[in-house]
């Protein structure tokens, strides 16, 4: 479980990393070329295809021994752990007021951020939905249910 734990953090970190990458593309080159609607389509569609990339990339040689409900709750810490750092990281380190903070998730104005994380959320199970087995009841397969540790942890 620990490995799960390790990649699903790391992957996570390098969904930062493409984040702030997307931030310096958005603001030195994209906004002088594009008008702000387009910038924030293009941003988002090349964010999900790259979040989905990365998860199958880095998810890749854990999802055979990982059931689907498993894959789901990767997909939930990560949101987790992203709403923690942008809720956080503007308001503190940025000094933005809190009722600036959601303002990347405006989609009645334009902003599609709000479907990266919806993507982030569901890209494990996307990913890995045909090689999972689903759970048993009660979110254990039939060796973890037997006292056997499951494969792979």
């Amino acid at each position: 479980m620990m490995r799960v734990l390790k990649n699903a953090m790391w992957t996570w970190v390098l969904f930062q990393v493409l984040a702030v990458m997307m931030g310096m593309a958005r603001e030195w080159v994209l906004l002088g070329i594009l008008p702000p609607l387009s910038i924030g389509l293009l941003t988002a569609q090349t964010e999900v295809v790259l979040v989905l990339l990365i998860t199958w990339l880095s998810q890749r040689a854990l999802i055979p021994v990982l059931t689907r409900f498993r894959l789901f709750l990767i997909g939930v810490f990560w949101v987790g752990l992203s709403a923690l750092m942008e809720a956080l990281f503007p308001h503190f380190v940025l000094g933005k007021p809190w009722a600036r903070v959601p303002e990347p998730y405006a989609t009645l104005e334009g902003r599609l951020h709000g479907l990266v994380v919806l993507v982030m959320l569901v890209a494990p199970l996307i990913t890995g939905w045909r090689a999972t087995r689903p759970a048993s009841p009660g979110g254990m397969d039939a060796k973890e249910a037997a006292g056997d540790p499951p494969e792979g942890e």
